[in-house]
């Protein structure tokens, strides 16, 4: 199996190359595969439109910067998915902010 999703603004195109095998029982898990491949792909590209493009972001008057990305696991209807967001924290440390945009 192999997915590739491509963007281009709110546009996506989504190829997916699988095999069917020579049973329907077969046929109905590789569908279902496929299916939920092509759902945890696209959930990952808009889940990544909600991350912050890396800008210091300004809180109550308390500047925070980009500390790092950090992996994490997502709970989709598809299955989990890792995605890397940028953390944010202070040049003083202490709390440290993953930030999703609406």
């Amino acid at each position: 199996m192999s997915l590739e999703v491509k963007t281009e603004g709110n546009t996506y195109t989504v190829t997916y190359t699988g095999e069917l095998s020579d049973s329907m029982m077969g046929m109905e898990d590789q569908i279902l595969e496929a299916v939920n491949a092509i759902g945890s792909g696209l959930t990952e590209v808009a889940l990544g439109k909600f991350d912050t493009s890396g800008e210091f972001l300004n809180i109550a008057g308390t500047k925070y910067t980009v500390q790092q990305k950090s992996e994490k696991d997502y709970q989709t209807p598809y299955g989990t998915i890792k995605i890397a967001r940028n953390v944010y924290q202070t040049s003083k440390g202490g709390t440290r902010l993953t930030v999703h945009w609406v």
